[in-house]
């Protein structure tokens, strides 16, 4: 499980920026994507990331103990009714880590959230501090953080 946000180039940004200074006047339907957060196993931010894409790395793992008890759940048989027939995943480290408190989250609300909820917040913090733009520079404006996640599960 991971999420990861893409960006369009910080080039094409600051060409935004340009033409805007220029009196040209951008599409109403125009978006500027300014920040890339990322948490995918193997990589904490976007610069592990892209390294773990240069490198070509592989993070997929047997399952940890401290997940689950992956032979206990194992059945060959992919239709076996509450059995898993796969022993190894991809895993994002320290899925319990989550500083509830940053975002104003009590810790019974945090121990109810949904840990792809919790990632996301995480990504798109990191993805504000990669544009630079604090909380405070966004507070009471006109912001909108759109994502687009899938789920299987």
């Amino acid at each position: 499980m991971g999420s990861t946000c893409s960006t369009v180039s910080k080039n094409k940004v600051a060409a935004l920026d340009n033409s805007a200074s220029k009196g040209v006047s951008p599409s109403h339907n125009a978006i500027a994507i300014v920040g890339v957060g990322c948490l995918t196993p193997g990589a904490e931010n976007i610069q592990e990331f892209w390294k773990l894409l240069v490198n070509g790395e592989c993070h997929v793992t047997d399952v940890p103990a401290t997940r689950w008890n992956a032979s206990a759940y194992l059945d060959t048989n992919p239709l076996a009714p509450g059995k898993a027939y796969v022993q190894k995943g991809a895993f994002i480290k320290n899925p319990e880590g989550f500083d509830n408190a940053l975002y104003g989250i009590n810790d019974f609300e945090a121990s109810q959230m949904d840990p792809q909820q919790r990632f996301l917040l995480d990504c798109t913090t990191m993805a504000l501090q990669d544009a630079g733009i604090t909380r405070a520079q966004i507070s009471g404006t006109n912001t909108g953080v759109f994502i687009g996640c899938m789920n299987s599960d």
